[in-house]
């Protein structure tokens, strides 16, 4: 499978069917802020997280799952880009699982990150990674597991 094909799979997954991979929009605006120049403090959700901000909203309804926070836009459009590593966040095994396999048929790297508590770390890294591409010039930072073998 492609990775233009998998990544419609993970569309369709996740407008139809649960579990909802979540797309941060606290980031979203801390990108914004970032790419005009302005240096403003980070403002976290409520709740902790985005991740446990949908859970809030979703009340249990339908497992929410945290994941692609780290991979470029840019990259995750170009089915010829290569991938960074994913930290896949969220309480529920088997969602969480299933977000994985169809990470890994994108071509990524899916690692299990923990529970949704993680997620606010996890989605932290976005601004960092954000800053690092504005400073370098480069729209394709993303983050690498190292040290963990096989997973």
């Amino acid at each position: 499978m492609n990775k233009e094909t998998a990544l419609s799979l993970l569309a369709a997954h996740c407008a139809n069917v649960y579990p909802a991979l979540l797309y941060m929009r606290s980031m979203r605006i801390v990108a914004s802020q970032e790419l005009r120049g302005e240096s403003q403090p980070i403002k976290h959700p409520a709740a902790g997280s985005a991740l446990q901000e949908a859970q809030q909203i979703l009340s249990g309804e339908a497992p929410v799952i945290g994941a692609l926070h780290n991979i470029s836009a840019v990259d995750l459009g170009d089915v010829e880009a290569p991938l960074g590593d994913v930290l896949v966040c969220g309480d529920d095994s088997a969602a969480k699982q299933k977000v994985m396999e169809i990470i890994q048929r994108i071509g990524a790297s899916a690692y299990d990150g923990g529970p949704s508590s993680n997620a606010y770390v996890i989605e932290g890294l976005t601004g960092v990674i954000i800053y690092l591409n504005r400073k370098y010039k480069s729209k394709h930072g993303s983050i690498k597991i190292t040290g963990i073998g096989n997973h």
